[in-house]
C-alpha cells in the first residue's frame, strides 16, 4: 500500500479519535458526569498523538497533515488545561448544618457586600463548579 494513503488515513483517523474523545468530554461536562479518573481521555489523546506523529513521518497528503496537526493541537490543549486547572478540595469545607462563615462578595449589580449584612434575611447562594 502506498505510504501517502497510509499516512493520510492515519492522520484522518487520529482526528476522528480526537473528535470522539472531545465529544464524550463535552457530553460529560453537560451532564456533570466527569469522574475523577480521566484515564480514557488521556489514553485516547495519547493514541491519537502517536497516530499523528506517525502520519507526519510518512509521505502524507496535505489533508493528512492538517488532520494530524489538528489532532496534536487539541491533545496538547487538553493536557495543558488539565495540568494547569486541577480542582482542589479544601479540607476546611463547610459541613451540612454548620453556620455560614463570614465572607464578602459582589451582588448581581456588582456592589460589594459582607455576609454579616445578610443575617436574618432570606438568601439564596449559588455555587458553580467548573469542569475544566
Amino acid at each position: 500500500m502506498d505510504d501517502t494513503i497510509v499516512g493520510t488515513t492515519l492522520g484522518l483517523a487520529a482526528l476522528l479519535v480526537t473528535a470522539t474523545a472531545i465529544g464524550f468530554w463535552i457530553r460529560a461536562i453537560r451532564t456533570v458526569a466527569i469522574g475523577s479518573s480521566r484515564v480514557w481521555y488521556i489514553a485516547a489523546f495519547v493514541i491519537a498523538t502517536g497516530m499523528s506523529v506517525t502520519a507526519f513521518n510518512l509521505d502524507t497528503h496535505w489533508a493528512g497533515h492538517v488532520a494530524a496537526g489538528l489532532s496534536i493541537f487539541v491533545a496538547l490543549f487538553f493536557f495543558l488545561t488539565a495540568a494547569i486547572g486541577p480542582q482542589k478540595v479544601d479540607t476546611g469545607a463547610i459541613k451540612v448544618g454548620s453556620a455560614l462563615p463570614v465572607f464578602s462578595g459582589n451582588d448581581k449589580h456588582g456592589k460589594r457586600f459582607d455576609s454579616n449584612e445578610l443575617a436574618g434575611k432570606p438568601v439564596l447562594i449559588k455555587f458553580f463548579r467548573g469542569h475544566w
